[in-house]
């Protein structure tokens, strides 16, 4: 699988998350209709406007149910502890680049260890060097 392959996989689990259940429902209901439906040959009328363009989107969004702080605490408390959520970073990444993260943090824990124990003495690394950026 090249880039186009992975940036497409992405776009799609992207869109996918925009998207309301019921919109999936009836995306895949629609699709399973205009299926059964048999092609027909037309001409098209060029003079016709896009209604959607004018109007705006066919379907209203639904205003999000969580409040900005619950939407910060949740990321914040998935990304600090990482291996704990590896199953949902998994879900929304590939399951590669989970397993990358996963090994960066257990590196990056490794060397703050490290450093707060003092076991390694002959190097010298001060505490931007052990430490995250933040």
């Amino acid at each position: 699988m090249g880039l186009d392959g992975i940036l497409s996989e992405f776009q799609v689990k992207i869109a996918s998350l925009e998207k309301q259940h019921w919109e999936k429902t009836a995306v895949r209901n629609d699709s399973k209709i205009l299926r059964s439906i048999p092609k027909r040959e037309g001409k098209v009328n060029t003079e016709l406007l896009d209604v959607d363009l004018i109007r705006g989107s066919y379907l209203s969004r639904a205003k999000p149910e969580l409040s900005w702080v619950t939407v910060t605490w949740h990321g914040l408390c998935r990304a600090l502890f990482l291996p704990l959520y590896y199953k949902w970073w998994s879900e929304y990444l590939s399951v590669v680049s989970a397993c990358v993260l996963v090994v960066l943090y257990v590196c990056q824990i490794s060397a703050m260890v490290l450093f707060l124990t003092g076991a390694v003495t002959d190097v010298d690394i001060d505490v931007s060097g052990a430490t995250p950026p933040v």
